[in-house]
Parts: structure tokens; sequence; C-alpha cells
């Protein structure tokens, strides 16, 4: 029967456990000194040699030989131990015995004597798994095992297990494993077996296994089981329903600088070759953020997702291609519609949208930076005594003075809705203050817009020379022409018209949320006068 890569690689002393250096140095240490502790817990992600290590420790507490540190593998101990039919090295799957019944079962088996072997070991996998009640059961126990018997618990979501538990064991934090140390052991692993396979290709392998040795282990006996030529970087691609990382960089390079025809052509030729838009999705949120720690640091020693590590000085030239805020801000598009593709019948449109949107949007962007920076300075004139005191007795007019450019002709109420609009994504604090406003009527070369009394602190505001100054700027790139802004308040003089008390009554917050409370309608409003 054939046996998998990952059960034949299986690390049998700890010299060939990778990627957890500190943990192997400390275990080997303690059993030099002879200071085995009665219970560990290993945590970490999934396939970083937990149950291993766990596995070659029991070794090394019952090695008839040596054992300190490293096992012989070689005494009847270490062989029944690897063969998986030592009767005192108990492995134990909490998932599936996660009851109470279990631990108290596990609590009678504890007290009796090993049969083989110096320690009865028991490793209890994914220990997370245990209920409360077997937690509770289990505690005492371990805290004071009887002195032939070892615990080594391992866990995935070491968070779960209460405090009670983590503070009667040593614990160690088992870390991924690194994509070139991977890529090592899988080319080490492929020349023995006579697998035949790019160094590229094991590189790929090694960074989509995301720090998980058997994942890695899995997926290269996978290839060897049903390709019987050498394997490249393009078949592993393929079958990872992955697109390469050239096609991403070329097709973001083409987002950048190129026009939408190259960009929708370059998204259909990506389509059609297989790959899953969810997938691309999630590798150009990948290259993104490796392009942005490469454009911000500067450094090929930083961790990367989807960048070959082997080409990391080639990419770290490529990086100052795009600014870092651009980068920042086609990851945030692609992310908010991460979530929303897998509700549609095909995501390609989605995708193909928003990053049309995207482009159109920089576009916009650029184009109105380019129109700011092409304006004149604008010279604000001084408001004299004599303007203040006639202010008082007219309504008052702020006028932002802005020269007139050819002919202008100002836009009508919808256009200024428009506007509003143009503002909205570029600047939210001046939308703020321009929404209570009325627009008013044009006079030439003159827009006027009104405030009312109770919005004097956004006339005041829109008043102040920056604000006067980011709405002739951002009014200039809408539409390429310059202004001359006039801002009105409304007096309230005998010409407005008198407000209705009773109308005024019913638009009062606290009256309408009474009135649908009880399901109510008022019938009378009658005025109550005082004393006289």
């Amino acid at each position: 029967m054939h046996q998998t890569l990952y059960r034949k690689w299986r690390p049998q002393n700890f010299d060939h456990v990778i990627g957890q250096q500190d943990t192997v140095t400390i275990l080997k240490n303690s059993l030099k000194q002879g200071r085995v502790g009665h219970a560990y817990l290993f945590c970490g992600p999934r396939g970083t040699g937990k149950t291993s290590m766990a596995r070659i420790m029991a070794k090394a507490v019952n090695c008839e030989k040596n054992g300190k540190p490293d096992p012989c593998n070689e005494c009847p101990s270490c062989i029944s131990i690897t063969e998986g039919h030592n009767m005192d090295v108990i492995e134990i799957d909490a998932a599936s015995n996660r009851g109470v019944d279990n631990i108290r079962e596990l609590r009678e088996k504890v007290r009796l004597n090993p049969v083989q072997s110096m320690y009865k070991i028991y490793i209890i996998d994914e220990v997370h798994m245990l209920t409360g009640e077997a937690f509770n059961a289990l505690l005492k126990t371990l805290e004071e095992p009887p002195p032939h018997t070892i615990f080594i618990m391992a866990t995935t979501e070491p968070q779960k297990l209460p405090p009670t538990i983590i503070s009667r064991c040593q614990r160690f934090d088992f870390h991924r494993i690194t994509s070139p140390e991977i890529a090592k052991k899988l080319q080490q692993m492929a020349e023995t077996e006579g697998i035949l396979i790019e160094a590229s290709a094991l590189n790929r392998i090694a960074e989509s296994a995301d720090g998980s040795m058997r994942d890695a282990e899995s997926m290269l006996d996978q290839l060897s089981s049903y390709i019987q030529e050498t394997v490249t970087e393009n078949i592993i691609l393929h079958m990872l329903g992955r697109c390469d990382v050239n096609t991403i960089h070329q097709f973001i390079k083409t987002l950048k600088h190129d026009e939408y025809t190259a960009i929708i052509q370059q998204l259909d030729d990506i389509r059609f070759s297989g790959i899953d838009a969810s997938q691309l999705t999630k590798d150009m949120i990948a290259y993104l953020r490796d392009m942005f720690v490469l454009s911000i640091t500067q450094s090929n020693q930083v961790v990367l997702k989807v960048l070959p590590f082997e080409k990391v000085d080639e990419y770290l030239q490529e990086a100052s291609l795009f600014t870092p805020s651009w980068l920042v801000s086609l990851n945030k598009e692609l992310v908010s519609i991460l979530g929303d593709m897998r509700y549609l019948m095909d995501p390609w449109i989605l995708l193909e949208i928003t990053l049309l949107h995207f482009k159109f949007s920089d576009f916009v962007t650029v184009e109105a930076d380019e129109n700011v920076s092409r304006k004149k300075p604008v010279e604000t004139k001084p408001v004299t005594e004599t303007q203040t005191t006639a202010v008082k007795e007219k309504p008052k007019v702020v006028e932002l003075t802005v020269e007139p450019e050819n002919g202008i002709e100002l836009p009508p109420q919808d256009d200024w809705k428009s506007f509003l609009n143009f503002i909205k994504p570029r600047d939210l604090m001046l939308l703020t203050l321009l929404l209570p406003a009325e627009f008013c009527r044009k006079e030439g070369s003159d827009l006027f817009i009104q405030y009312g009394q109770d919005h004097e602190y956004h006339l005041d505001q829109m008043a102040k020379p920056e604000n006067k100054h980011k709405l002739e700027d951002l009014y200039n790139a809408y539409s390429g022409k310059s202004i001359h802004l006039k801002i009105i308040e409304k007096s309230s003089g005998s010409s407005e018209k008198k407000s209705d008390p009773k109308k005024k009554i019913l638009e009062e917050p606290i009256i309408m949320d009474t009135l649908k409370l009880f399901n109510a309608t008022v019938e009378e409003i009658e005025e109550i006068k005082g004393d006289s």
C-alpha cells in the first residue's frame, strides 16, 4: 500500500524538525538535564510539527539506549512508537472523544503502570475541542499526575482553552514555516523520490502552503501521482487555479498607465484562461500588499505573500512604478467587492466595473490636481468698517472673489447638485458645510447661495479663506472655469413668511416620536396663555 509523503517523511528526531528551532532547543536541553515536565501544551497552525514533536518527545523519554536528547530509533521502544503500536503511548483525538465520560475513563487508566516503557505518554490532539465538563474532569489529574505519566496536548486554537489548564502546562508556540524552508525540504524529498519538478514550481507550492509543511507535502504527493513529466510552474498554478504573478504585474501596470480598451482586453484574456474571478481578486490583493510593502520599506528582507521570493530584487525595482497611496486605494476597492462576488452568477462583471471605475476616478483626480496646480493665486478683499455697518442693515453678503474667465456660464439647480456630488469623494468636510445652503440664482458671473439663520456656523466657516479656496479649486476642477461666489444670510424681517406655530409644534422630534409610539393623531392644538 502506498504511504503518503507526509507520513513517510515525518520527522523522527529533533534535528529533522524544521522551522521550530526555539522549541527544539528548549526540549533538547530539558532532556539533557533530566528536567522532564509532566504536562506540555503545543500550540500553533496546522502542519507545523506539533504531533510529530510530541511523538519524538515520547520516544526520547522512553528510549532504551540514549534518548538524551535524541532517540536512537533502533531500540524496541523507539521502533514500536514509530510504528504506532506501543501500548504506553496513547494518542487521543479530542474532536471525537470530547465528553466528560471519555476523560473519566482516561483518569482511571492513568493510574495504571506502563506496560512496555518507562513512561506512559498521553498525546491529546485538538485538545480545545473538549467540553467544559471534560476540562474540569481533567484538571486535577493534569495538575498532579502519577510520576510515570506525561501529558502532551496539541491545539490550533489555544485561546479556547481554560486558563486553569494552560497554567498547569509548559506551553510552546509553533510558528508557520517560511517558504524558503519548505521549498528546501521539498527539493530534498523530490530528489529522493525521483520526482521531476522545477525549482520555481517548488517555490509556488511552498508559498501556497501558507506555512504548513504537511500541506506542501500533500500537494507534492498529489502531483507525483498523476503527472509523469517534469512538473512546471504553470502546472502548479493551473492546479491551484491561480494566475501567474507576472500576468498580474503586467495587468496592474496596464491599469495604471494604459487605456480602457487594453484593460478590458487583458481581463478577457485572463478570464478565458480559466482563472476564477474571486481567486484573481485575492491574488491581486496579495500582490498589491507585497508591492506596497516593498515600496515603503525598500528592503528585500520582508515577508512576501505571492511575489516570488527568488525574484524579490527585481520586483523591488518595479515597486517604484507605483505610489503607495495608489496601491492602497486599489487594494481597498478590491477588498470591498470580494465578499459580494460569491453572490453573483458572473463575478467578472463586478470585477471589471470596479477596475474601470477605479481607473476613471484616478484619471479625474489627476486632471483635478493638474487644474489646481495651474490655477493662479487668489487675492481677497478686506472688509472695511463701513461695510460691516451696512451688513447690519442689509442681508449679509460675503463675497468670495474669483476673477471670472471667458464668458463663464454658471450651473442651474441640477448642476449645483452635480457639483456637490463631485465634491463628496474629494472633501467631505466642505460638502458638510455646503449641504445646508440653498442654491438661489445666477446673475451674470455671480452665483448666489443662501444660508438660514440657524446655519450661522456653516456660513461663518464657509467665509474663511481656506474653505473659500477649497471650493474655488474644486469648482475649477469640476468645470474648468473660475467663479464669483456670493453667500447670503437669510434675514428675519417682516417680509419673511411667519412660521405657523401649530406646524412647528408638530415638527418637534419628541412630539413626532410620541405620536408614533402610541399610533395617535393630533385632533386640536390649543394655545395656553399665562396669567396677566
